[in-house]
This record gives C-alpha cells, sequence and structure tokens, in this order.
C-alpha cells in the first residue's frame, strides 16, 4: 500500500513537516465533537473545518494554544487525508480492529466491551461505519508518520551532536498563568451563547426518552395454559413411533432473511463453510465456536446444545439429518425455513414412559399455540383499539400481567425495547403525546 507514498514522497514529506504529532495521535477525544453546520472557517477539498475542530485540537495538545497554528496543522493534516482517499488507502479490518479494542474508553477490566462500544455510539448520534473511517485515518497517519522515521537517514555527525545536546543540562523557570483568574473579566452576550450553542448541539441534546405499559404475548406462555386430554396423548404418540428415542443435538445457526437475494444467501452458505472447517478441524471447541457465531440467542448461550427431543419436534430436514446420526458426529450443513445449520449430535437415549407422556404434551401444546396466541391477539387487538387510553381492560380480559418498563432511550441498543418495529411503535405521537395504545407488534 505504501508503495504510492515512495513514489510520492517529494508531496508527502512536504506535508508530514507541517502535521504535528497532535493531528496525527488525535485520540478519543477527537470523535467526543463530531457533528455538522455551516459555520465552517476552512475548506479542503470537500472536507469542513469548524472552529470546534480547533478546540478540541487545543484540548488534546493544551501546550500549542496559537489557533493559527493550529489551523494550520489541521489544514496540512487533512491535506494528507485527502490524499489518502485519491490513491483509495484504507486500514484493513484486522488493523481496525486490534486498533478500537485498544481504546480505553470501550475497555472494561481489561478486557474490550461491546456494551460500552454500542453505548459510546448512540451517545454521541454517530454510526459504527463514521467512527471506523476516524479510526481508518488515525492509523493511515501513524504509519506514514512511521514509515518516514524508519527510512530517515542520519549522519554521524548529526548524531553525536544530537546526543550531545540532549546531555545538556538545563535550567527551567515556568510560570502558570490560571485561565480562572480571567473570568470576571470577560463579558458573554447573548449572541456569544447562541452561537456556541448551534456549533454544539450535540453536547447540549439527549435521546428522546420514555417509560411505558405494556402486555406480552407468548407462544410459550400460552402454550402452558392449553389442557391436553389422554386421547391426544394416545394419538400423538400412536402418530410417533419414534418418539421413545431422544436425541441430545447442538448446532450453530445463521439465520437467511426471508427475502434473502441469491447473493445474500451465498454469502450466508460461505461463512457457514467457514465454520464447519473450523469444526471439522477442532470439534471439541464446538461450543466455543457456538457461543462465537450462533444466531439462535437461547440455544448460543449454551454452546449450541438444544436439549433432548423426539421426532416431530425440529424442522423436517433438521430431524431428518440428526436423527441419521452417531454421537460425535458433525453434519454437514443442512438448510432448514430458518437459515443454514451445522449439527452435532451429543447423545441418544431411550425415554420412559412418564418422558414420553410429557414430551407427547409438550408438542401437543406447542401444536395448538399458534391457533390460541391467534385468538388472544385479536382480542387485544380489539380491547386496545376500543379502549385506547389503557391497556388494564385487556389485561384483565385476557389474565395478562401490566407490565412497567424502566426509562426506554430512543435508538436503544440493547434489550427487548431494541427492536426497530417496538422503539417505531413507542416514539409515535400518538403514544407520546396523546398516551394511547399503541398498535400491537
Amino acid at each position: 500500500m505504501f508503495n504510492l507514498i515512495e513514489k510520492n514522497q517529494t508531496f508527502v514529506k512536504g506535508v508530514m513537516i507541517a502535521v504535528a504529532a497532535t493531528f496525527v495521535l488525535w485520540g478519543i477525544g477527537g470523535y467526543l465533537g463530531m457533528g455538522s453546520d455551516d459555520g465552517y472557517i476552512a475548506k479542503v477539498g470537500s472536507n469542513k473545518i469548524y472552529t470546534r475542530d480547533i478546540d478540541n485540537a487545543i484540548t488534546q495538545n493544551p501546550q500549542n494554544t496559537d489557533k493559527m497554528q493550529v489551523l494550520s496543522g489541521l489544514i496540512n493534516r487533512q491535506l494528507l487525508l485527502n490524499n489518502f482517499d485519491n490513491y483509495h488507502m484504507v486500514a484493513s479490518k484486522d488493523q481496525l480492529q486490534q486498533k478500537i479494542s485498544e481504546i480505553p474508553l470501550f475497555l472494561d477490566n481489561g478486557k474490550f466491551s461491546l456494551k460500552k462500544y454500542q453505548d459510546f455510539l448512540a451517545q454521541r448520534l454517530t454510526t459504527a461505519e463514521q467512527f471506523q473511517n476516524e479510526i481508518s485515518q488515525q492509523i493511515l497517519l501513524e504509519q506514514t508518520v512511521n514509515f518516514f522515521k524508519s527510512t530517515t537517514i542520519s549522519s554521524d555527525t548529526f548524531n553525536k551532536q544530537f546526543v550531545k545536546l540532549l546531555s545538556r543540562a538545563r535550567n527551567v523557570s515556568s510560570y502558570i498563568i490560571d485561565p480562572s483568574q480571567f473570568i470576571t473579566k470577560v463579558s458573554v452576550t447573548d449572541k456569544d451563547i447562541n452561537e456556541y450553542y448551534g456549533q454544539n448541539i450535540a453536547k447540549f441534546t439527549t435521546p428522546e426518552q420514555a417509560k411505558v405499559q405494556y402486555l406480552k404475548l407468548s407462544a410459550d406462555a400460552v402454550a402452558k395454559n392449553i389442557k391436553v386430554s389422554d386421547a391426544e396423548i394416545s394419538k400423538y404418540t400412536a402418530d410417533h413411533q419414534g418418539a421413545s428415542t431422544q436425541i441430545d443435538v447442538s448446532h450453530i445457526l445463521l439465520t437467511v432473511p426471508a427475502n434473502a437475494s441469491p447473493a445474500t444467501k451465498s454469502q450466508i452458505m460461505t461463512k457457514a463453510q467457514n465454520i464447519l472447517d473450523q469444526v471439522n478441524a477442532n470439534p471439541a471447541a464446538f461450543a466455543e465456536l457456538a457461543k462465537k457465531y450462533s444466531q439462535d440467542p437461547v440455544s448460543a448461550k449454551n454452546g449450541g446444545d438444544l436439549g433432548y427431543f423426539s421426532k416431530g419436534v425440529m424442522a423436517k430436514a433438521f430431524e431428518d439429518a440428526a436423527f441419521k446420526m452417531k454421537p460425535g458426529q458433525i453434519s454437514q450443513i443442512v438448510e432448514t425455513q430458518f437459515g443454514y445449520h451445522i449439527l452435532k449430535l451429543n447423545n441418544i437415549k431411550n425415554v420412559d414412559n412418564a418422558t414420553l407422556r410429557a414430551t407427547a404434551i409438550a408438542a401437543i401444546q406447542k401444536q395448538q399455540s399458534a391457533k390460541a396466541l391467534q385468538k388472544q391477539l385479536e382480542q387485544l387487538n380489539d380491547i386496545t383499539y376500543s379502549q385506547p387510553g389503557s391497556l388494564e381492560p385487556a389485561a384483565k380480559k385476557l389474565g395478562l400481567n401490566l407490565l412497567n418498563s424502566d426509562w426506554i432511550k430512543k435508538g436503544t441498543l440493547n434489550g427487548e425495547f431494541a427492536n426497530p418495529k417496538i422503539q417505531q411503535a413507542i416514539f409515535t405521537k400518538d403514544v407520546i403525546t396523546n398516551h394511547n395504545n399503541s398498535e400491537e407488534v
């Protein structure tokens, strides 16, 4: 990549002489003021430099308070960044991951915290792509400086003089000027305040928040209330002759969107094949790889383990593959309506009558729960629509608990309220301003 720099050393050296180390190691503080307004003071190509950029630079390097000098450095820094863009120079994915994982703001007990990283992006109203672009620029600047450091040739005379200079004793006096002593002499006008606010709106803005009451309907909860007769159990057992045998299977699932294009499916299949290669290379690491890659949020926490189940419970393609396997065997990639699976058969067992009965009841309840859930959902919609000001009538009619949330931030990235559809339902005028029930989500 840096062959391009070698071919253009005259240009780059001239720029590098003018770029101070402050602007190479911009630091995390440089990202805290990201935003935009129209009051720019310099424009380098299509990139604008604002007053706040100078303030951020001075904050990073308090020794240099000459704003014109700082502005000159920022301009030269942007010239170098523009040159990177012209030659399509970017940092690699591994470099980005390494650099971001070392930022102290994202560490928790010395380890990278995804939650702290996501909270930072949400708080600063920026995307991961924008932030990673800034980090990429920083990496390129550092590598460029290091390149010229490593290729600089100095004479013996220079080296001797440099060592002699460093070895000299120096007497230094200092005088500290405390800015606080000038505060009483500063007069701030309404115009100054408005201008500062206009240039730093992001500092004074917090995401919209709300507390809500809500009802939750789930197929599992509905299933538990379904009564199963002995006749239904007998019929299920007769229809599922293999129900007396149960298998314990772990899987790694890569989900495929229902409307995925052939290109998208191909990309996911390639990723699944790469994971399968890792599993085959080290079968003992299956649980670890499931925790890392599986998109089944329930089983991934348990290393992909689904527990014991009989025939008639899982998707047909999944079952067909699983019940042909031997303990310890790893499957090829299995495609179902949910996506691509990699299976590992952990164990096989024969079940007693009590377990067989419990399995039949659970399966029948699961089958019937969809219809029951749809019926409750229709009732819920009717009641909440006809009585829009409260969820209590629906809760009493359907025997549901009325739940209360904590503060929900708009754009939150985790928890049950992170779902974009739920966010859209909550932060509407009808819900926030009129305090009406939302539609079901």
